[in-house]
């Protein structure tokens, strides 16, 4: 029974105590307390939910009539009834239980907290290591890396240094930044090690565990080498602490990785008449480095102290995500250069179940942001090789899904080609950030990416081989910022197996 003086909604955090209270059973060793004659006590809430009847019991207003008493401080509960019959003695083991419920739920309510606020923090970090992995450009890597800065701290700005020569060159700035001196950031160089003070004068080295600053400079430091000081300086009324010194240390080298694979992208433009077998492997190292950097990413969250064991399977789930995109680029690598050489298997397929086949076949994995739609019940029977077909919308899908970046649509449709009854069209299309026009007219040239997160450049040259041996043609129309849509255009093929072109 529950004797309340009116019906309250029961806070969180007052449940939070009665679920605490019950599973310690409390209310038993309360109840079987030797605490002599006397009127009716009932220990309660200070909400009035009843916690247990200490002596007799009687309703709420005459136990109020008779007294009451607070427990805890801050009060988290009351003695309600003859209170003064009670000795001394029961009232200090009654408070004593209370207070250690009510310490231990406070306790815990803290560390949920703190898990909350690290998990928002590796969140950041998880959403900067998969935008700047589309960041080709060492300029939007090095602004990723400093929004998300300011972001992880709430900080009042941050910058990115570079030495040059005799001195020390801004490489990029975000918010209000104090000049660092030349001596600090050489030093942050030679030990690769961040230096944390109040004042650009007085930076140190960490030297114990508790410190505080509202200054910061993190070596940007990747393979050994440091490449680049990123300071930070902490927001208004606030100071940066040990635990803001990993997430930014983190975040500090996820951005090298970067910075590296950016400085190496735009080493590889230059590089565009190497050998064939050069610039394959070049191409696939460069985009094994995405995965790999999540990997390692990850990884490396999973043995920070201040991430808790209840966030090590999300994180591990990532690995596993990125590992089998690795596995995944393997397999497209190896079929691009074993080639098909086996003829086309053309089987009548009706356009229902070629829409059923590919819902099952693209949703599974489909990022949840993502609306994916597919209907090409408008064909009829079409005569494809099935399963090389898949493999086109799922190529095409995948790269849409990769280059959207939060939530977007992808459509895959089909219909008559206008003005034809030999052949028939279908269309991908998504609402992404589009394609540049200077990397457009290569785009189904093998090795050539765009707006993803990985990947081998051998999606689409695969796409145009399977079309091409179907005696049909695919074509791209897009504009940076509008989306992408790639037209394929198919004959109606008779019902007999057709070679390669």
């Amino acid at each position: 029974m529950s004797l309340r003086l009116s019906e309250p909604s029961v806070s969180r955090r007052t449940r939070s105590f009665i679920r605490r209270w019950n599973k310690w059973e409390a209310r038993r060793v309360v109840e079987s307390l030797v605490v002599g004659p006397g009127g009716p006590v009932l220990l309660a809430h200070t909400d009035g939910t009843e916690l247990a009847w200490v002596r007799g019991k009687g309703t709420w207003t005459d136990l109020v009539l008779r007294g009451s008493k607070l427990l805890g401080s801050p009060a988290v509960a009351q003695l309600v009834g003859d209170v003064e019959s009670l000795s001394r003695d029961v009232v200090d083991t009654i408070e004593w239980m209370v207070s250690v419920v009510a310490e231990f739920d406070q306790e815990m309510e803290d560390l949920s907290n703190h898990a909350l606020e690290r998990y928002r923090e590796l969140t950041l970090l998880y959403d900067f290591s998969e935008r700047s992995s589309t960041a080709s450009a060492i300029e939007e890597v090095l602004d990723l890396t400093l929004r998300k800065a300011v972001a992880l701290v709430h900080a009042s700005g941050a910058s990115v240094v570079r030495l040059q020569g005799d001195g020390a060159s801004t490489l990029a700035s975000v918010g209000t930044v104090p000049d660092i001196p030349l001596a600090s950031i050489e030093k942050v160089v030679a030990l690769g090690r961040p230096l944390v003070g109040m004042l650009p004068e007085t930076l140190r080295e960490v030297e114990d565990r508790n410190w505080s600053s509202t200054l910061a400079c993190f070596p940007l430091r990747t393979a050994g080498k440091t490449m680049g000081v990123m300071t930070v300086l902490a927001g208004a009324g606030r100071e940066l602490r040990p635990e803001d010194q990993r997430l930014l240390s983190a975040l500090a080298s996820l951005s090298a990785t970067r910075i590296e694979q950016a400085d190496l992208a735009e080493a590889n433009v230059r590089k565009r008449e190497l050998a064939a077998i050069g610039h394959v492997t070049s191409a696939i190292v460069h985009d094994f480095k995405n995965p790999l950097t999540a990997i390692r990413g990850f990884a490396e969250m999973i043995q920070m102290d201040h991430v808790q064991p209840s966030e090590h399977a999300a994180l591990a789930e990532q690995v596993i995500v990125n590992a089998d995109r690795l596995w995944a680029m393997v397999e497209e690598v190896l079929h691009f250069v074993r080639g098909n050489r086996n003829a086309l298997e053309l089987v009548p397929i009706s356009a229902r179940e070629l829409t059923e086949r590919l819902n099952r076949v693209l949703r599974h994995g489909h990022p949840a942001s993502i609306e994916l739609v597919v209907d090409l019940e408008a064909l009829g029977t079409v005569v494809l090789d099935v399963q090389k077909f898949e493999r086109v919308i799922v190529n095409l899908v995948r790269n849409a899904s990769e280059a959207i970046i939060g939530r977007g649509v992808i459509e895959v449709r089909g219909s008559a080609v206008d003005g034809s009854s030999e052949y028939y069209q279908i269309w991908v299309r998504d609402d992404g950030p589009g394609i540049s026009q200077k990397i457009r007219d290569t785009l189904f040239d093998p090795f050539v990416t765009a707006n993803k997160s990985g990947g081998t450049g051998l999606g689409l040259a695969i796409v145009k081989k399977i079309v091409e041996e179907h005696g049909g043609a695919v074509t791209v129309d897009s504009e940076a910022g509008r989306g992408a849509c790639f037209r394929i255009v198919l004959p109606r093929l008779q019902d007999h197996s057709r070679g390669e072109s």
